[in-house]
């Protein structure tokens, strides 16, 4: 039995490709939970009871603060390990792969609130969740890779510029 490792992208736009995948990825699965939760909610009604109740007040404070908290962690560290690897001296190819590191953290931090707000809409029928959901959506969104956000997020020289591309 052989074991076989996960193959790192072979060249440039390989991994752009892999990172537009992957965050098309999220984008569409936190869109059909929503969808799927929406439906839900519509047809049979919130998990809870209709009675508003203090709990509700809780959760929806909860997914704002989650909301917050998890969007300036995901600005900063994105951005704390994106200045780190532009000044670093890797190849093209290392450099796209600590990009894509930071680019999963961003999103990931992205997707957390967003799937904790659509089940709290779940379980509650409050549309404010599913704005938040969106917003973090919308974040997510805003990081998809693009060859002209790379070339200015990394600040690569023509060479790099030219392989990307």
């Amino acid at each position: 039995m052989t074991s076989k490792t996960p193959q790192l992208p072979a060249n440039p736009r390989e991994a752009l490709k892999v990172m537009r995948i992957f965050t098309i990825a999220l984008l569409v699965g936190m869109g059909i939970f929503a969808s799927l939760a929406f439906l839900f909610v519509n047809f049979q009604g919130p998990a809870f009871s209709e009675e508003k109740t203090v709990i509700e007040d809780i959760f929806i404070g909860a997914a704002i603060l989650m909301a917050v908290v998890c969007q300036f962690f995901a600005h900063t560290l994105f951005r704390k390990k994106l200045t780190e690897t532009k000044n670093s001296n890797l190849s093209l190819l290392d450099k796209l792969n600590q990009y894509r590191a930071s680019l999963i953290l961003y999103l990931a931090l992205c997707e957390a609130p967003g799937l904790f707000s659509v089940i709290l809409f779940f379980l509650t029928g409050k549309y404010i969740f599913l704005i938040i959901t969106a917003l973090m959506g919308l974040f997510m969104f805003y990081k998809f890779p693009t060859t002209s956000k790379i070339i200015n997020d990394l600040e690569l020289d023509w060479k790099d510029q030219q392989e990307l591309t």
